[in-house]
């Protein structure tokens, strides 16, 4: 079942052909994980889809509160565990200018059979997509539904038997994977691309970037990296609220430890 603007539906009824989410990209998204029948990191989602749809110039509804989109997310829970994605879309009439409307919203969860983040002993291969670039914009810093390229970069990655690719701006300057937000570390140094490179500004990002800044555990620097420091790093992982840490363990013939990124996240974990 499927929440479409408060009203529980089979999810393949569909939306009318006139959504503007769906013909237009005018709309934002966010990707929940609810562990042991909680949100995780519920604040933060909030307020990035209030920022978002902000971005957009959308005019957000006064009854958009914390507790009011928390029941809406709740109503389509049946389970403990699960992924939940939440759109939400302009309403309104027009072609590419559009007339003035509300929000609306569609509610999506799927099992998640698994809650505890941890790093795999498998293999995980990553290349640098170069098809098309990410531009430097705060638009690319929230989750819109047009990610396009993000689809090409992940066919590119199923055709080429990588695990992931990692995403460049339009400076050629490293910006994310296709799924999350990306680290490199060195020595006692943990770098990771600023927003004003163009990435997403992840909610997992976030809170381990405090995490680590609260603990000291090692130095935090939000900066410009370029493809080739990718050579080296020590270690390289991704990171979203889904997965939460996925390390990267080869890049072209560079090989990469997990050691530092294993005891990063078992302490993150241990703080949830």
């Amino acid at each position: 079942m499927v929440n479409y603007n408060g009203r529980l539906c089979r999810a393949d009824e569909g939306l009318p052909f006139d959504n503007r989410g769906f013909a237009y990209g005018d709309s934002i998204f966010d990707t929940l994980a609810i562990a042991a029948g909680r949100i995780r990191f519920w604040e933060d989602h909030y307020f990035r889809m209030m920022a978002g749809m902000r971005v957009l110039r959308m005019c957000i509804p006064m009854s958009f509160t914390m507790d009011f989109l928390q029941q809406e997310i709740e109503k389509v829970l049946d389970r403990p565990s699960a992924r939940v994605r939440i759109t939400l879309f302009r309403e309104a009439k027009g072609l590419y200018t559009a007339e003035k409307g509300g929000v609306g919203y569609l509610i999506k969860a799927e099992p998640l059979s698994d809650t505890t983040y941890s790093i795999s002993d498998e293999k995980y291969e990553v290349a640098l997509f170069t098809d098309f670039y990410v531009q430097q914009s705060a638009l690319n810093n929230i989750k819109h539904t047009n990610r396009a390229l993000h689809v090409v970069a992940g066919v590119f990655a199923r055709e080429n038997a990588y695990d992931n690719c990692l995403l460049l701006n339009d400076s050629k300057q490293l910006v994310s994977a296709i799924n999350g937000n990306s680290f490199l570390i060195s020595g006692t140094q943990l770098s990771t691309p600023a927003p004003e490179q163009g990435c997403v500004k992840g909610v997992f990002r976030k809170n381990l970037l405090r995490f680590v800044k609260e603990n000291a555990l090692l130095e935090v620097v939000e900066r410009p990296i370029t493809p080739f420091e990718l050579m080296r790093a020590e270690e390289v992982f991704i990171t979203n609220v889904i997965s939460g840490i996925t390390s990267v363990t080869r890049y072209r013939k560079k090989v990469f430890s997990t050691e530092k990124t294993r005891e990063l996240l078992n302490r993150f974990n241990s703080a949830l």
